[in-house]
């Protein structure tokens, strides 16, 4: 956030900036990435709690093979299975922000 505000351009152009966080896991991850936006509330406009959850590898039992075809399998995970992780990104930042 902080070379972003601080390039000239963007600067002075007083365009809104949205955040996209990765998912976090623990308090001191939603502590510091709050410190951060917080700082800079007057152009942060919205944050996107939640990426999709990196290095999964999902296996088709019936198949016995991997569901995410690219990267041999590996892949990032979003939907159902991150949804929980996600409202609690959620929750836990609100109560920061």
């Amino acid at each position: 956030i902080k070379q972003v505000l601080g390039h000239k351009g963007f600067a002075a152009s007083g365009i809104p900036l949205g955040v996209k966080l990765a998912p976090y896991y623990d308090a001191p991850h939603y502590d510091q990435a709050a410190a951060i936006i917080n700082k800079q509330k007057a152009r942060v406009r919205y944050v996107v709690t939640m990426n999709t959850i990196g290095n999964c590898l999902v296996i088709d039992t019936e198949t016995e093979s991997a569901i995410i075809a690219p990267k041999g399998g590996f892949g990032g995970v979003a939907g159902g299975f991150a949804k929980p992780i996600a409202l609690a990104n959620v929750a836990q930042l609100r109560t920061r922000l």
